[in-house]
C-alpha cells in the first residue's frame, strides 16, 4: 500500500478533526460540571434558607402551645374567681 501526499493530507485531516472534536467535549463536559455545582451550592442555600424557617416556625408552635397552656390557667382562675362570687 503506497501512502500518497493526498493520503497523507486526509490522515493529518481526520487527526485534527479528531483532536478538535475531544478539545469541544472536554470544554462542554466542563461547563456542564461547573454549571451542576454552581447548582448545588445554591440548592444548598435554599436548602439552609427553608430549614431556618422551618426552625421559626417550629418555635412558634412551641410558643403558642405555651401561651395555650397558659391561657387555660388563668381561665381556671377566671372561673374560681367568678364562682367565689368576685
Amino acid at each position: 500500500m503506497e501512502f500518497t501526499i493526498a493520503n497523507i493530507i486526509q490522515i493529518a485531516v481526520y487527526l485534527v478533526t479528531f483532536g478538535v472534536f475531544i478539545g469541544v467535549t472536554k470544554q462542554q463536559f466542563s461547563n456542564l460540571e461547573n454549571q451542576l455545582k454552581a447548582q448545588k451550592e445554591q440548592l444548598t442555600i435554599q436548602i439552609a434558607a427553608l430549614e431556618r424557617k422551618v426552625e421559626k416556625h417550629n418555635n412558634l408552635i412551641e410558643r403558642m402551645y405555651k401561651c395555650e397552656e397558659s391561657l387555660k390557667s388563668a381561665h381556671k382562675r377566671i372561673d374560681g374567681l367568678e364562682r367565689k362570687g368576685l
